[in-house]
């Protein structure tokens, strides 16, 4: 996906299609989650971390394989809550610069709403993606912060995962980092009060609760991968498996 700036000049014409179709997200296996949206996130997705450059991301995982999105199909989006880092597209704001991409189906030139007036200045539409882009970024900078202040506690930690599924389908998942329930336990006191005052214990119970998804992306991975999908049972002997990658801690769940 390459994203261009947009520009008054160039873009003077450009419509915004109100577009139902989730097409563009059919190879995403992930996308970033910002930390006020566990709640309703955790209800539909595992949700894990990332670490980056700047520090450690959530992520809600979407599938349990690369370039494939099980929760699109026949361009629907197949949960009650899509993630705002899917709303967004096809706009991204980068500092105070507004990006496109304009192969984008939800742009045109012939219908839609425009993004621009006669005399170049910006519709209610286009003013209401900049408050939408705008209330994102700010909650991603929050969530980066949110995140820092989990990492000084060392509360991360990473993992390997082998989800297991009813069809003996095995996946295994690298390179992930979930907060770790014993190292909460072992905080002082102080830094418990803390975390329950600002909210942060609750989203943590969202992200380690929301781990049951995975087995439920293999069950679901089954029965768009088989033949015959009336035939599988979802109570077959299905599980993840969770190895922490520095100690010998391992975490088994059945279905």
């Amino acid at each position: 996906m390459a994203l261009i700036g947009l520009d008054i000049e160039q873009h003077h014409n450009l419509k915004l299609l109100r577009q139902s179709s989730f097409e563009f997200a059919v190879q995403f296996n992930l996308v970033a989650l910002v930390a006020n949206e566990f709640a309703l996130a955790a209800l539909n997705y595992p949700i894990l971390f990332v670490e980056g450059q700047s520090g450690f991301v959530p992520v809600a995982l979407l599938s349990l394989v690369s370039d494939e999105n099980q929760y699109v199909q026949n361009d629907q989006w197949q949960a009650a809550y899509v993630p705002a880092g899917i709303r967004t597209y096809p706009f991204r704001l980068a500092g105070e610069h507004v990006l496109i991409d304009d192969t984008a189906p939800h742009l045109s030139v012939s219908e839609g709403d425009a993004l621009f007036t006669d005399e170049g200045q910006a519709t209610l539409t286009l003013q209401n993606v900049l408050a939408f882009l705008r209330e994102s970024h700010a909650a991603e900078e929050q969530t980066k912060k949110w995140c820092q202040q989990l990492a000084s506690l060392d509360l991360f930690e990473k993992q390997n995962v082998l989800v297991t599924s009813p069809e003996g389908q095995r996946y295994q998942l690298e390179d992930f980092y979930v907060i770790a329930a014993d190292k909460i336990t072992l905080l002082p006191d102080s830094e418990l009060i803390r975390l329950v005052r600002d909210d942060s214990l609750a989203k943590i119970y969202a992200h380690q609760g929301s781990l049951e998804h995975l087995l439920k992306l293999a069950i679901q991975r089954d029965k768009l991968t088989t033949s015959n999908p009336e035939v599988l049972d979802d109570e077959t002997d299905a599980f993840v498996e969770i190895k922490s990658t520095n100690t010998a801690k391992t975490r088994k769940t059945r279905a």
